[in-house]
């Protein structure tokens, strides 16, 4: 098993490792971690990317260093399904140089509502808790605030869409984003370039899969992947529309109220499912682009006047 004493992860030797990975066809997680269905049984989600890392030899302790070390930059391993082209950058809800979260909260909390009725779609407002929950990006603000034309749960028709009010912007520092509101303007800073340094060179592999996801019973299958190199800038990451934050903070009794519960912001990268619309949003965003599987295949790096 030659992949295992490798400690200088070329390009090439990436692309074997997948090609053979690929040959495999559909591979049973179960064969690969260890499961323990009757004891401390969990529905996990990482579990493809889990596989595809001990197929690489990573270090299962491995949160600082890249997976795949190499004599120049090492390469961040990030795995995806098919079906949910989403990986989460990062949990973080300590901002500074403006407000802090629960001062976002107390500001633009809405009021939680709960669903009392299927048919039709009813929803009641409790007066005493309220939430804050909305996914929102880069925004320019300069389309108006929409409403909601279908019932979704905590929401009805007509309801303002929160994150319209909400948007991400680069600050003068690579891996500093700053949180903006239609408003109010500037509310504050999140500091993300331990997450920055993993993004300079990452293998994206996409796979299919089969089965109840995160379960015993579920086995995949490489699609394709890339290769990335050299990201850009914060403000190509957030102006190719990939990057996104959720609030998640809710009031509940008797043990989240009046303080909030805060699951934390989530920071996480999503692409397009189109194979061609992937590799051209990530070359928006990074220097060069490698297809790796199924075919070799650089993609020319271009000049910031033909990105624009």
């Amino acid at each position: 098993m030659w992949w295992r004493s490798i400690d200088d992860w070329k390009p090439s030797l990436i692309a074997q490792r997948i090609r053979e990975i690929a040959e495999m066809e559909w591979i049973q997680v179960s064969d690969w971690l260890d499961w323990d269905v009757d004891e401390d049984w969990k529905k996990d989600d990482g579990q493809v990317g889990q596989v595809i890392e001990r197929m690489f030899n990573v270090d299962e302790n491995n949160d600082e260093a890249p997976d795949l070390p190499s004599k120049s930059i090492g390469t961040e391993l990030k795995t995806l399904r098919t079906k949910s082209t989403m990986w989460t950058l990062k949990h973080c809800s300590r901002y500074f140089g403006g407000m802090t979260s629960r001062e976002v909260f107390d500001t633009y909390s809405y009021p939680k509502k709960k669903r009392v009725s299927k048919d039709p779609d009813t929803y009641e407002v409790d007066p005493e808790l309220n939430r804050l929950s909305p996914q929102f990006g880069y925004n320019d603000f300069s389309s108006p605030v929409r409403k909601h034309t279908h019932n979704r749960q905590h929401n009805e028709i007509g309801d303002d869409i929160i994150s319209d009010y909400f948007s991400l912007r680069a600050s003068g520092t690579d891996g500093i984003v700053e949180i903006h509101h239609r408003n109010d303007g500037y509310l504050a800073s999140v500091d993300l370039r331990d997450k920055w340094i993993k993004l300079q060179k990452v293998a994206i592999i996409l796979c299919e899969s089969r089965g109840n996801t995160g379960t015993v019973n579920e086995e995949f299958k490489i699609s394709h992947a890339f290769l990335l190199n050299q990201i850009r800038s914060s403000t190509d990451l957030l102006k190719a529309e990939i990057i996104s934050c959720t609030f998640s903070q809710s009031q509940s009794k008797p043990k989240y109220y009046p303080t909030p519960h805060n699951r934390s912001d989530k920071y996480r990268i999503s692409l397009p499912k189109n194979r061609h619309e992937q590799l051209n949003k990530l070359n928006q965003v990074w220097e060069e682009c490698i297809e790796l599987y199924p075919d070799m295949l650089i993609l020319q790096k271009q000049s910031k006047a033909n990105r624009s």
